[in-house]
């Protein structure tokens, strides 16, 4: 069986004054049906650019320069857009990171709901705010139909986000993807969000790109997880595998960089030193080489291949943690 999502050798490209800003540079992966597939890295390491693609929602100057997205048989990469515009929001749903600028001030959020379902559904008012009703009672908002005529600005953060979930699912999208949901939400809310959508996913059977930077939110939370930086796809691995046995030394980086309870209040957090390599003028080996605390001369020669040792766990890289010979080297070390 196919899976309902396969991205192969995609390229998103950011046209800019000053040359072009390769941003998602080869990236391939898939997403089964009810599947949760986390996408992991840095802040500009790609992973919403991955996203956006998805939904063909690109900045100024940004398109696809090469590569396929097929979607439950349809291929998006060079679909018209009034074609798309049928995909998006129907077959494909977003929530994005910060729900107070998603969210249209001057509309009640029972019209904004409304409007997604008229577009897709093609029926009347009167049945598109009972479905808006409807997806609001099941994301957990308090007294769901008399919330229909409040504003963005007369909810809290928690119920704003609440609201981007429901909008997202009131077409029943078969994918949904969710953009860093709780960044913006404080710690008590964020572990609701992600519960609610969970249970979502559960129930509606749906299958969620969760895109984050953040390995906690990944934990129990994805089914597999692909790691992400510089515009490309470093590990990928079932979580349980990533978490037990991570190959990358950038993944290795990102699960040291989160606090521990049994960790000392007087030792600093670990931090990656260095920075992300510039995607407008790439390098030709290893993008983490720098960063890297394993790297040898082998990594400023060429560039690895995503491969591994089983199909399901693939890394790129040539000293892999926990690979006999492969250790820190004293020139990387600071």
């Amino acid at each position: 069986m196919s899976a309902l999502l396969e991205i192969q050798d995609l390229k998103t490209y950011i046209r800019q004054r000053k040359g072009e800003v390769r941003a998602v540079d080869g990236v391939s992966l898939y997403i089964e049906e009810g599947e949760t597939l986390g996408l992991v890295g840095e802040s500009g390491c790609g992973k919403t650019m991955t996203g956006m693609s998805i939904m063909r929602l690109l900045p100024p100057g940004g398109y696809i320069a090469g590569g396929s997205i097929i979607l439950d048989g349809q291929q998006l990469v060079g679909m018209p857009e009034r074609e798309i515009r049928k995909v998006r929001g129907n077959d494909v749903a977003v929530i994005f990171q910060d729900p107070m600028t998603s969210l249209n001030p001057t509309m009640t959020i029972g019209n904004q709901i409304a409007e997604m379902v008229k577009i897709h559904r093609q029926v009347k008012q009167r049945e598109a705010l009972d479905r808006a009703a409807e997806v609001l009672g099941l994301v957990g908002m308090p007294n769901p139909r008399e919330r229909l005529k409040d504003y963005p600005h007369q909810l809290s953060g928690g119920l704003r986000q609440r609201v981007m979930i429901a909008m997202a699912l009131s077409c029943d999208p078969k994918l949904l993807i969710a953009d860093e949901p709780t960044t913006a939400l404080d710690v008590t809310i964020q572990l609701q969000i992600l519960e609610l959508l969970y249970s979502l996913k559960q129930r509606l059977r749906m299958a969620v790109l969760l895109i984050t930077h953040d390995m906690g939110v990944i934990a129990g939370r994805a089914d597999r997880v692909n790691v992400m930086y510089a515009g490309k796809i470093v590990e990928a691995a079932p979580t349980v595998d990533l978490f037990e046995s991570m190959r990358h030394p950038y993944t290795e980086a990102l699960l040291a960089s989160i606090p521990r309870l049994d960790q000392r209040t007087d030792t600093a957090l670990y931090s990656i030193p260095g920075l992300p390599p510039d995607l407008s003028h790439p390098p030709t080996w290893c993008r983490f080489q720098p960063r890297c605390r394993y790297a040898t001369a082998h990594c400023r020669e060429e560039e690895p291949e995503l491969a591994g040792d089983t199909p399901e766990h693939l890394y790129a890289c040539f000293n892999p943690v926990g690979r006999a010979g492969a250790r820190p080297q004293p020139a990387a070390a600071g």
